[in-house]
C-alpha cells in the first residue's frame, strides 16, 4: 500500500486555524448543509478526494527525514526559548524569584459592622488591638488585632456609601477581603509579578511611608493581595484611637 503525503493546500489550513484567535475556540460551528451530508454519507466521494493526495516521495529516505524533522524542531525549540534561563518570555529565570516577602502581615475581613467582630476576636479568640485608622479619602476604617502566638486579622468596614469597600459589600457581602504581605522592596516585586506573567494593579511607589501594589482576584483563585512597602512594620501609629472611641463611632452603613 503506497503512502501518501498531505497536500499543501490542507497544510496551508491548518495554519490558518492554529494562527485563529483562541476566544473563538467555542464559538458555534455552522451546522453541515444537506449537500455535506449527502456528501459525508456517500462513499464513493472518495474518489473525488484521492486525486487530490500527493504521493509520497519514493526516494525520500525515512533515516534522513527524522533527522530533518529533528532540525526543524529544534530551531522551534530556540526561537521558543531564546532566554538564558530556557523558559517561555512570560515567566523569569528561576533566579528571579521569589519576591522577597519579609512577612505575612495580616488577613482583612469586610463587614458592615465592626462590632461582632471585634467582640468575637478579642473576648473569645483572645486577641489584641494593636492598630487602627479612619482613612477618609477611600472611606474606610480598618481595626487589627494580633493572636498571643502571632498573626494579625483586619476587619475593616466602609464609613461613607462612596467608597469601594461599600460597593464590596452590596456587590459580594460579608467576608474576607485581602490578604496583605510585606515585600522588601516593591518597585522590584511590581517588576517580578510582571515578568511572571501577572498584571499588577493600584500600583504606589510614591507615597513615603506606604508603597503599595496588588494583585487582581481574576489572577489570584478569587482573592485579592496587596504588596506593601514600609519604612518599618513596626512603627507606631500616631493617629491610632483607642478600641473603645472606633466602637463608640460605629457608621454601620448596611443597607435596610
Amino acid at each position: 500500500m503506497q503512502l501518501l503525503s498531505a497536500p499543501s493546500e490542507f497544510r496551508l489550513r491548518l495554519a490558518d486555524d492554529v494562527r485563529q484567535d483562541p476566544d473563538d475556540a467555542h464559538q458555534d460551528e455552522p451546522e453541515p448543509t444537506e449537500a455535506a451530508g449527502d456528501h459525508v454519507r456517500d462513499l464513493s466521494g472518495l474518489e473525488v478526494l484521492l486525486p487530490r493526495l500527493v504521493p509520497a516521495d519514493p526516494d525520500d529516505d525515512p533515516a534522513q527525514r527524522e533527522q530533518r524533522d529533528a532540525g526543524v524542531q529544534g530551531q522551534a525549540r530556540r526561537s521558543l526559548h531564546g532566554s538564558k534561563c530556557r523558559r517561555p518570555r512570560t515567566l523569569p529565570c528561576m533566579n528571579d524569584l521569589p519576591i522577597e516577602v519579609q512577612k505575612l502581615d495580616h488577613v482583612a475581613f469586610a463587614t458592615w459592622d465592626a462590632a461582632p467582630h471585634v467582640r468575637l476576636l478579642t473576648e473569645l479568640l483572645g486577641a489584641e488591638f494593636v492598630d487602627g485608622g479612619d482613612d477618609t479619602g477611600p472611606g474606610f476604617r480598618w481595626l487589627q488585632f494580633r493572636f498571643p502566638q502571632g498573626g494579625k486579622v483586619e476587619i475593616i468596614e466602609p464609613l461613607t456609601r462612596d467608597g469601594f469597600l461599600y460597593r464590596f459589600l452590596t456587590k459580594r457581602g460579608e467576608g474576607i477581603h485581602h490578604v496583605t504581605v510585606y515585600v522588601k522592596d516593591l518597585a522590584t516585586a511590581v517588576e517580578q509579578l510582571r515578568a511572571a506573567g501577572y498584571t499588577p494593579v493600584d500600583v504606589n511607589l510614591s507615597h513615603p511611608t506606604w508603597k503599595e501594589a496588588f494583585v487582581s482576584p481574576r489572577e489570584a483563585n478569587g482573592v485579592l493581595i496587596q504588596l506593601a512597602q514600609v519604612p518599618d512594620a513596626e512603627l507606631p501609629n500616631p493617629n491610632m484611637k483607642t478600641l473603645d472611641e472606633y466602637l463608640a463611632d460605629r457608621p454601620n452603613l448596611r443597607p435596610d
